[in-house]
């Protein structure tokens, strides 16, 4: 009995850290919006997405690793450095 409710108390510590994220990344997505910025993604969760959706350019997406999120903004920076492709030719 001890582990099935250690397990249903790290599934409800889970859901909470993802209802957080889920409105911390929609504070990102309305401040860019807000400040005219052009939003490609709004993901819950990392990985490949299970669901996927988009609406007026954005894409709305949910991945399949649950720690996480992102707001995909072009404007920022390009993102080739930071997911390790080489800007060199070959």
């Amino acid at each position: 009995m001890a582990i099935l409710r250690f397990v249903f108390i790290c599934l409800e510590v889970l859901a909470l850290f993802n209802v957080l994220i889920f409105v911390h990344e929609l504070g990102h997505f309305w401040a860019a919006r807000w400040r005219g910025l052009k939003a490609e993604r709004f993901a819950i969760w990392f990985g490949k997405p299970i669901w996927s959706k988009k609406i007026n350019g954005v894409e709305y997406a949910l991945g399949w690793i649950p720690f996480g999120g992102y707001v995909a903004l072009p404007q920022m920076a390009p993102m080739d450095m930071i997911e390790g492709k080489s800007t060199e030719e070959p």
